[in-house]
């Protein structure tokens, strides 16, 4: 009975809005300078999307909630896409394995890109802000490199557009 509701505290935790903890400027520096590959194998840098509002989702194909919030976040980036909305950038990273990945993307593609990041995912998420190592993780940057939203815990509708009015406003 207490390891159940320990589970739930959790739960409950993982899907709060992180707020009041600063993200140390030195830790946006270190993630522009990041390269990661692509489930196909392809280098992707993450300097490409500086001075853009980038939303990045932390996510793994074993994260159940990571996988239900794949296609509302696909929706969100082809609608923005297409609208030339707040030129609101998307980078999905995953805390997984490219086989897994790959796997996955077969069956659900997505629209924006995919980075891999193996478990050392976690870690460069909890050094943006993620307290609890869980996924998903997302977290919004400014065009002016400002940290303006992060949540742990799966992405709602209603999350969705408070991130593009933000975006619109950064």
């Amino acid at each position: 009975m207490l390891l159940a509701s320990l589970a739930g505290l959790g739960a409950l935790a993982a899907g709060v809005m992180t707020a009041g903890r600063k993200t140390p400027p030195s830790e946006l520096s270190a993630l522009w300078a990041l390269t990661l590959q692509t489930p196909m194998g392809e280098s992707l840098a993450l300097a490409q999307f500086k001075d853009k509002p980038l939303l990045i989702n932390f996510w793994a194909t074993w994260c159940a909630p990571c996988i239900e919030e794949m296609p509302l976040l696909d929706k969100f980036h082809q609608e923005n896409r297409s609208a030339n909305r707040n030129s609101l950038q998307m980078l999905g990273i995953a805390a997984d394995k490219s086989k897994s990945v790959l796997k996955f993307l077969k069956k659900a593609p997505v629209q924006f890109p995919i980075a891999l990041a193996g478990f050392e995912g976690i870690a460069l998420s909890q050094r943006l802000g993620n307290v609890q190592g869980g996924l998903p993780f997302s977290i919004l940057i400014g065009k002016d490199g400002a940290i303006l939203f992060k949540k742990e815990g799966q992405l709602t509708a209603n999350d969705l557009k408070m991130i593009e009015g933000m975006a619109g406003h950064s």
